[in-house]
């Protein structure tokens, strides 16, 4: 009896220790890019063929759209677009000039009773803590509003593993109205040239807007923004119909999400023998 006991408890051990090494093995959440377990592969493209890059949730690409289906997300705070089920434009290029960003999405299945969609331009890679962005917040008790956000890095001597490295600021804020389970265009028009009073300097200035109605004009505290773009959302399901950025006349990324278009970066655990 006590060869029998011995052994039930080495067995127990055992199989402790392989629970403990199998989520050892995990991969590390680092600069915002991991592959999880209910993460969509559907022939997922290679860095160099896909036009997004992977921030979280799980999306699904059916239909023409592209549909983050788990609404609630994990805040990381590694950067602010980490803390969405986000999506950021490849290939990434700090430097690509822009006048307009257009996209149509819908809301559903709400997880929490704040929900919000941001729409991320002249975001700076891959920091990721660098940029401007339009951001819709919708509460359960009814307030609705659009904001203006700047996200800056703080110290860029720190390694991008150090946490609530940014600071997240307001420009401005208007109300709107935004409903579930209805599609909406959005349209961010970027100007140079304008006037900023407060930096006593000539500033870019942008136009939103919503279903070809005009929600604000608001001044950036920059000239010249450009690079990357990002869309996410948290609190609810969203639904990306297509995503269009132009520089003048000319189409500098397009997806309206006919096939898989989302590059999952992957961080493989090998075992180390001595």
């Amino acid at each position: 009896m006590k060869l029998i006991v011995a052994s039930k408890k080495n067995i127990l051990f055992l199989l402790l220790c392989i629970v403990v090494v199998s989520a050892c093995l995990r991969p590390a959440a680092e600069n915002g890019v991991v592959q999880t377990q209910e993460d969509p592969i559907m022939s997922a493209p290679t860095r160099d063929n896909a036009k997004w890059l992977w921030m979280g949730g799980t999306w699904d690409i059916k239909d023409g759209r592209a549909t983050e289906i788990r609404g609630a997300p994990v805040i990381w705070n590694y950067h602010e677009l980490m803390n969405y089920n986000s999506l950021v434009s490849l290939p990434e290029k700090n430097e690509s000039p822009f006048t307009e960003m257009s996209s149509k999405f819908s809301l559903s299945n709400a997880k929490s009773n704040v929900v919000e969609v941001i729409l991320a331009f002249a975001l700076q890679s891959p920091n990721y803590r660098d940029f401007f962005a339009v951001k819709f917040s919708l509460a359960k008790d009814g307030v609705q509003t659009i904001s203006l956000l700047r996200s800056r890095l703080l110290d860029e001597t720190l390694p991008s593993t150090v946490k609530k490295n940014y600071a997240i600021e307001t420009l401005f804020t208007a109300d709107c109205a935004i409903e579930f389970n209805k599609d909406y265009e959005v349209r961010i028009v970027k100007s140079s040239g304008a006037w900023h009073e407060t930096l006593k300097k000539n500033c870019d200035a942008i136009t939103l807007y919503v279903d070809s109605k005009k929600i604000f004009d608001a001044k950036l505290p920059a000239y010249d923004v450009r690079g990357d773009f990002a869309i996410g959302a948290r609190g609810a399901s969203i639904s990306i119909d297509y995503v269009t950025v132009k520089n003048r006349n000319a189409v500098v990324f397009t997806d309206d999400f006919s096939k898989n278009s989302i590059f999952i970066q992957t961080i493989k655990a090998t075992e180390v023998r001595k």
